[in-house]
């Protein structure tokens, strides 16, 4: 788990060299001269980072399916940049996300015919991962409007959250699959 930590950690500082040259470059207009669009296509599921996690299960357990299971995230390492582009001759911005997101998800274990203790106690099991980002979230017409736009997005709990998320357990498993949306803010 400390190789993956130290990749994730090389990734990110690699990715945020690249966006600060590519920063200090990024204030004067793209050369637009042909009309080849460079600007990526935005779309309602460009905010949308699918993410997937399985929970072991040992031997004669079982999940208890009835109850949501519990996700926490960090989004802390997220960033926006913004990237010149040009969308038929004209030259436009992308504000793009990168970074990762890690997290860890939790299912509750059914106690019914097994011994916890203490005997009253609820037991979880879990499983961790992180989703790489590189998502452009939006577009915008002048580096001005850019600069506004990656000022005012924020990385926290109440602009980076879950959605559609769905565990699937078949009897005999020795997993519990979770499946998932982490939802990106919008761009302002």
């Amino acid at each position: 788990m400390n190789n993956i930590s130290k990749q994730i950690a090389v990734t990110i500082n690699n990715e945020l060299e690249k966006t600060d040259q590519l920063e200090a470059t990024v204030q004067g207009s793209p050369s637009c001269a042909n009309t080849a669009t460079t600007c990526a296509t935005v779309t309602d599921a460009s905010r949308d980072i699918p993410f997937c996690c399985s929970v072991p299960i040992p031997g004669n357990f079982l999940p208890v399916l009835s109850q949501r299971p519990k996700v926490l995230l960090d989004p802390r390492c997220l960033k926006a940049i913004i990237e010149p582009c040009c969308c038929n001759g004209v030259p436009k911005w992308d504000i793009r996300i990168v970074g990762c997101i890690p997290f860890i998800v939790n299912i509750d274990i059914d106690n019914t015919g097994v011994c916890p203790d203490p005997s009253d106690s609820t037991i979880a099991t879990c499983c961790s991962n992180s989703v790489c980002v590189d998502r452009v979230i939006c577009n915008k017409c002048s580096y001005k409007d850019a600069v506004i736009s990656q000022s005012k997005i924020v990385f926290d709990c109440a602009s980076v959250f879950v959605s559609n998320l769905a565990l699937s357990f078949n009897t005999g498993d020795c997993f519990v699959k979770i499946t998932g949306t982490f939802k990106l803010p919008a761009c302002p």
